[in-house]
């Protein structure tokens, strides 16, 4: 986003069936920022699932193992929408 602007995330469905899965949300654009959000198997987004930034860059990391995408039963993923304001 530009100067001046914050970034808004919502997290409409995740999928994390598998250890080893997960998709993190940063207030920043580097893995030492802040971390918003840690969705994983046994944790889920905020009850809104929405996640504001303080600034104009929001980091997303996700993660899925090769050996646990191997196994049929493991797909997993995430549907998420962006707005800037």
């Amino acid at each position: 986003a530009q100067p001046e602007y914050a970034i808004k995330l919502h997290f409409d469905q995740t999928k994390f069936p598998c250890s080893g899965q997960y998709v993190r949300a940063r207030d920043g654009d580097s893995l030492s920022a802040e971390l918003l959000a840690d969705i994983a198997l046994d944790k889920n987004p905020s009850e809104s699932g929405t996640i504001i930034s303080t600034g104009e860059s929001l980091l997303l990391e996700f993660f899925s193992d090769e050996i646990v995408v191997a196994r049929a039963n493991c797909a997993g993923g995430f549907l998420a929408h962006v707005s800037i304001f």
